[in-house]
């Protein structure tokens, strides 16, 4: 049987020289016949149009800032988890803060008609260029910013208060200007700070229920879009204190 086994071809492609970016081009990322299909390679298999166009091009583009900043693992990464968090955030740009069950039907919806995508992938650039002006990936990594149901909050977040989007409270906006990036970020470690400690003591009546509050909406039903809507408001009014 041993000798059997070796003298079985197996065929290897070589791929010399490539960015990791470019390899997730090429494979089809899944082995079909071994590991079940998720839903968002379900989808890609069903779409080819705008939506699943600009959603796959913008998750490459960022991927190197997602690994690097361990919001996703490479494993993950294999599975598409760049591409399904980078559509997850043109719905919120596009359609505004919702349900990740919704995805689907944007993918449909923009198939042939490109609609405000080009207008979404503008702002994508603008949030994500801020984002990386406050937190380098590898400083983002050390905080509970790169917990990804929270990298969506900080990301919906920078995006209501620059843009405005439907669903969160539109009297929490105020633009953050260049100039406030430190400010942004100090906040934004106090949040992350604040979540650790309180999570600790959530029984305890000394802790600020307001922070209790965003760290259930942490935990339960974090995908929802009621508890994806409570938890961007929270972090908009905490910067908003500070501009």
């Amino acid at each position: 049987v041993y000798k059997r086994q070796l003298q079985y071809e197996i065929s290897v492609d070589l791929l010399f020289e490539m960015e990791y970016e470019d390899i997730l081009d090429i494979f089809a990322r899944i082995n079909s016949y071994t590991v079940t299909l998720n839903r968002l390679e379900r989808i890609n298999a069903k779409y080819l149009g705008y939506f699943k166009q600009y959603t796959f091009q913008y998750g490459q583009r960022y991927v190197g800032y997602f690994l690097r900043g361990k919001i996703m693992t490479k494993a993950r990464v294999a599975r598409m988890a760049e591409a399904e968090l980078a559509a997850d955030l043109f719905v919120a740009l596009v359609g505004g803060i919702q349900t990740k069950k919704n995805l689907e039907q944007y993918f449909k919806e923009y198939e042939d008609e490109i609609g405000p995508l080009p207008d979404a992938a503008r702002k994508f650039d603008e949030i994500m260029s801020y984002l990386s002006a406050i937190y380098a990936p590898e400083e983002l990594a050390g905080t509970n910013w790169s917990r990804i149901h929270l990298f969506y909050t900080l990301f919906t977040s920078l995006a209501h208060m620059q843009f405005g989007l439907s669903g969160p409270d539109p009297s929490l906006r105020k633009r953050i200007p260049s100039s406030a990036v430190g400010k942004v970020r100090v906040r934004l470690d106090e949040i992350s700070s604040k979540y650790d400690e309180v999570a600790a003591h959530m029984e305890d009546d000394a802790y600020p229920v307001e922070y209790k509050r965003f760290i259930t909406w942490s935990r339960r039903g974090t995908t929802d879009t009621s508890t994806r809507i409570l938890r961007t408001e929270f972090v908009c009014r905490k910067l908003v204190e500070v501009l």
